[in-house]
């Protein structure tokens, strides 16, 4: 599994680069591209009604996430925000005001936490991921937010996320670089969710993802409305967002 290997080199990163881990080869690899191409596209693809999303767009100078020349903005950065604007577009609610509770199944080095957060979000947010990311978001998270204690860490288990009140399943690139075994055991909790918002990729390690999740979402379609697309600005990914019927 490709991630064995990531896991190993992400932790020699992490001990060797105290400030500017977010440099790291294999982080940046995993959760902080230092290719910011896609940048400019995705600040076009916000309008007058995303101003309060637009005020947050920014990035911290701890890590040192590489932003985009013109636009002093990290391609983690804009991505999140877009996902956020996403939500907003096709589930017809304000994430950070409306929702209770969030579940991030890979919650990357903790940049969509900072972001709701700094948008006002309160309620609970739990991240699953493997205990090497936990370590990395925390050290991340720790130093720039004044108050992490809605913030819980979950390693791997999707037992231990309950969700309470109205509740959101992100999983954006992290399902879809899974083994296949892994994503069966994650299979029986979406329906626990009021809102599933998952993007991914063709394909990773061997696996159809096209085909892996057009096979999930004919699971959930009894219970959710279904928005199903090809990303417009990167067409190599593509946007699967469930609303409980």
């Amino acid at each position: 599994m490709l991630w064995d290997t990531f896991i190993k080199e992400i932790e020699s990163e992490l001990d060797s680069m105290e400030r500017d881990f977010l440099q790291g080869a294999t982080i940046a690899k995993t959760v902080c591209p230092t290719d910011t191409r896609m940048v400019p596209k995705l600040i076009e693809s916000f309008g007058p009604n995303d101003k309060e999303i637009l005020d947050v767009m920014s990035d911290t100078v701890w890590g040192k996430p590489t932003l985009h020349h013109g636009h002093q903005v990290s391609l983690s950065t804009a991505q999140s925000c877009r996902y956020i604007k996403l939500m907003k577009d096709h589930f017809n609610i304000v994430p950070y005001k409306d929702l209770d509770h969030i579940v991030d199944i890979g919650g990357g080095f903790g940049n969509m936490y900072r972001i709701l957060s700094n948008l006002g979000y309160k309620g609970n947010y739990q991240i699953i991921d493997f205990p090497i990311m936990h370590k990395l978001q925390r050290r991340y998270l720790k130093r720039i937010c004044s108050d992490i204690s809605n913030l819980d860490q979950i390693d791997l288990d999707m037992e231990k996320a309950i969700p309470t009140g109205k509740s959101m399943l992100i999983a954006t690139h992290s399902v879809n670089e899974m083994p296949m075994d892994v994503r069966k055991k994650i299979e029986p909790y979406y329906k626990n969710y009021d809102y599933i918002f998952i993007n991914h990729n063709r394909i990773f390690d061997g696996i159809d993802n096209i085909r892996y999740f057009q096979d999930l979402m004919n699971m959930l379609q009894s219970d959710y409305q279904i928005f199903d697309f090809n990303c417009p600005i990167s067409q190599s990914h593509w946007f699967k967002l469930c609303l409980r019927k």
